[in-house]
């Protein structure tokens, strides 16, 4: 089992990689992809997911970046159930989304 903690959308240089939701929403979901292939695994092993937005407006959007990687990555459809909260914030005040991943590989 491999539990991969919150991820944002930040990248390597500890900056946001943008303003709006849907582009933080695909970044997070790559940084669980780099830590997921770290540690031998794939996005085909993640079990489930829990997602925390900081506001009930960014719900469609984040739904439509999530559904736009998913296609690339999960092409078969059978996409890992997903837990969506919404929070008063998160550690950052730039940040929109953080997404938690449970990944089972055998």
């Amino acid at each position: 089992m491999i539990c991969v903690a919150g991820q944002c959308g930040i990248v390597e240089d500890n900056s946001v990689a943008g303003p709006d939701v849907a582009t933080q929403t695909i970044r997070a979901y790559e940084n669980i992809r780099i830590i997921l292939e770290s540690q031998g695994a794939s996005l085909g092993d993640v079990v489930r997911f829990v997602s925390y937005l900081t506001t009930r407006d960014d719900v469609s959007d984040f739904y439509a970046a999530r559904d736009e990687y998913f296609a690339a990555h999960y092409p078969g459809g059978g996409y890992p159930p997903n837990t969506l909260l919404i929070v008063a914030g998160l550690v950052r005040a730039d940040l929109l989304v953080e997404i938690d991943a449970t990944a089972y590989r055998q």
